[in-house]
């Protein structure tokens, strides 16, 4: 094998460079790239290989010599040998912050088990990353899981599914909720309908999941636990399956003396747990909020009152994203806390190192179905939704280096332009870059709400990338009466659309994307599109304008049609079904001023997370974030008899001591507010 030197390493990763680590190789010259900088206060240094590398100078030293092809450990050291492991060889932080919890002596395991009798109550979206931090709790102790896995890619069910089969069925339960395409032009074919994909459920065989009785709830065809009597959101669907299962996962802590923990990526259930001791409810009516169906074996198990079943064996959460964060800092910022609830979403590991590769990811996506519908993003007008955001921030830097000419083409979008300046100490020094009073640079302009902005640039755009997590409900005081009243602030409406169709004259595309979680980001386009289609074919309208037609179907994905067609042999003709699902689009067909037009509405992977459409983050960033994610789990357990509230890592200091790539706090920190 041919052996490179230094210069000629960095010399190629300056040119195809993709981890954290090879960032800083790459950068290593100018030190400009503030996100690929490693603080020296983290505790337990990022790992390439099985080294720890704690400076760029150690780092330069360490790339003289070679990895393995995976850049991972040779061979790992685990207590069990489940298929799933095979996930965690990809993952050498995961291991290092394994063996370093295990209290591991060379290739000797370790005894500490710091998640021993403990029940995990998983909801994360299904991936290797995912299954690699399965296993490292596992290795912990906590080896009674329940998994509720989010199906945003249809292909990942068929990938990830057989790799279960050899964990007993006790002691690993799954299943998993994803979207199936409705009739086309039906009401629900704005978002879908969401089902359990029964060929994936893992139970055992003395309690199945009723995978018919959650369909019909999801579908609407259950009018007593759906009184909605339509299809649920993605984010009601989830929560109802997720609360069935967590709790199962309670009864079962009380029969066999286990404590439970949810670690979740997006906000399903802590929230509602939160809610339910706080009103004081009982699980019946629990269940009946959340459309949850009915368990009789495990009801008996559990006391009536909800806050009554979690005493002494719910520990609390760990949370790894923004949005579902928010969704428990809304919550603490109006009342006391009836949980414990840790999270990572605000680390300097999240945003500094995962964040940057996530907005590249969704940026990717864009470009790809841009140029699949015969665009491009360099000319296209862009409004950034939560621009002040940290991935804001960080999508707003690398839009404005494409656009042809940022300060006319690319806007800001935030309701933190009428935040108050933070106070004195209140932010750590490393999270500044993103203080709510910093302003964006190379930008056309900035304003708080959509409705803001003049309608000359309203209707010339034709990007809206959301990083909100959605419309948000306040209580605030008036500052003249001292009264509380609810202030809802609003992302994009179905109306803000139905105006850009009606009266903008500029464009004939709108593309909708989210960077965001879930479906949150358009909720209220999603609603308009569905109260559109419901209308009778002869007399849909919009804005009191007849449609000539309303023609709804899958964006094209000329990219992967090319490709098959060029990769095939010559003597039989290429499969046209070989496609991704870049999504859906609508096009409305009217007349605006006597001509008849036609504009298009683009929701990129239905308005689901973007990056997902090409199958999320990459393994060596995610490593980073499911070593810091899984470690919090253990600080949440190590702080059991703390009071109740949030605790973010690197702001607070019990959910940051000992958690992997952890910051020195001199401090403790006001835990960061609700976008």
């Amino acid at each position: 094998m041919e052996t490179l030197s230094l210069e000629e390493k960095l010399g190629e990763l300056k040119q195809f460079a993709t981890s954290p680590i090879h960032h800083l190789a790459a950068t290593v010259d100018t030190q400009k790239n503030f996100q690929m900088d490693i603080d020296p206060s983290i505790q337990h240094g990022i790992t390439d290989g099985t080294r720890v590398i704690i400076d760029i100078e150690t780092l330069k030293k360490e790339l003289e010599n070679p990895l393995t092809p995976a850049g991972a450990p040779v061979e790992i050291h685990t207590k069990e040998n489940y298929k799933i492991y095979n996930c965690l060889k990809r993952m050498p932080n995961c291991i290092k912050s394994m063996e370093i919890t295990r209290g591991d002596k060379g290739a000797k395991i370790g005894t500490n088990r710091p998640l021993e009798n403990t029940i995990c109550v998983a909801i994360h979206h299904i991936d290797d990353k995912t299954y690699g931090g399965l296993c490292v709790l596992r290795e912990w102790g906590a080896t009674d899981m329940s998994t509720i896995f989010v199906g945003y890619n249809p292909l990942q069910t068929m990938i990830w599914r057989e790799i279960l089969d050899d964990i007993p069925d006790a002691l690993f339960t799954s299943c998993i909720l994803q979207s199936r395409p409705p009739l086309p032009g039906s009401p629900a074919w704005a978002e879908g309908i969401y089902e359990i994909v029964k060929s994936f459920n893992k139970f055992p065989a003395d309690r199945p999941l009723p995978s018919d009785n959650f369909n019909k709830i999801f579908s609407g065809n259950d009018i007593v636990k759906n009184p909605l009597n339509k299809p649920l959101t993605f984010l009601n669907a989830q929560r109802s399956l997720a609360a069935y299962n967590f709790l199962q996962a309670v009864a079962r802590g009380h029969v066999d003396k286990k404590q439970v923990f949810v670690w979740e990526d997006g906000g399903y259930l802590n929230p509602i747990i939160d809610q339910a001791i706080h009103d004081n409810i009982s699980i019946a009516e629990f269940r009946k909020i959340h459309m949850v169906p009915d368990d009789a074996n495990t009801d008996r198990i559990l006391p009536e009152q909800f806050a009554d079943a979690m005493k002494d064996v719910f520990l609390g959460s760990v949370e790894l994203t923004r949005n579902g964060y928010d969704m428990s800092a809304v919550i603490g910022e109006e009342r006391v806390m009836k949980t414990r609830f840790f999270s990572i979403a605000a680390s300097y590991e999240k945003i500094m190192l995962e964040g940057d590769s996530i907005t590249l990811a969704c940026i990717d996506a864009l470009s790809q179905v841009l140029y699949s519908t015969g665009y491009s993003l360099r000319d296209r007008t862009v409004l950034v939704m939560g621009a002040r955001g940290n991935l804001g921030r960080l999508s707003v830097g690398h839009i404005a280096n494409i656009l042809e000419s940022s300060k006319d083409q690319l806007w800001g979008c935030d309701i933190k332009l009428a935040w108050p300046k933070p106070g004195p100490e209140t932010i750590p020094d490393w999270a500044m870059w993103s203080a709510c009073d910093v302003p964006l640079e190379n930008v056309a302009g900035e304003v708080f709400a959509y409705k803001d902005l003049e309608s000359e640039a309203r209707y010339d755009i034709d990007v809206i990338l959301g990083w909100t997590g959605g419309p948000r409900t306040r209580t605030e005081k008036d500052p003249e009466t001292g009264e509380e009243k609810e202030v809802i602030y609003e992302t994009i409406t179905g109306q803000d659309v139905a105006d850009w169709l009606t009266i903008g004259d500029k464009k004939s595309s709108l593309y909708l994307v989210s960077g965001s979680t879930k479906t949150v980001e358009f909720a209220d386009v999603l609603t308009w599109l569905e109260s559109v289609l419901n209308q009778r074919t002869e007399q849909k309208t919009i804005n009191g304008i007849i449609l000539d037609a309303l023609i709804p179907g899958p964006i094209p994905d000329q990219l992967s049609i090319a490709a098959v067609q060029q990769m095939w042999p010559d003597q039989t003709p290429p499969p046209t079904t070989i496609k991704r699902n870049l999504g859906t689009q609508f096009t409305f067909v009217f007349k605006q001023k006597g001509i008849q037009v036609s504009k298009t509405i683009y929701l990129l992977n239905n308005t689901m997370p973007v990056n997902f459409m090409y199958y999320g983050t990459p393994t060596e960033i995610m490593d980073l974030t499911y070593s810091q994610v899984t470690s919090c789990a253990v600080a949440l357990m190590e702080n059991k008899n703390i009071e109740n509230g949030i605790y973010p890592t690197d702001y607070n200091n019990k959910a940051t001591q000992k958690v992997y790539l952890g910051r020195d706090l001199k401090k403790d920190y006001p835990f960061p507010p609700s976008l």
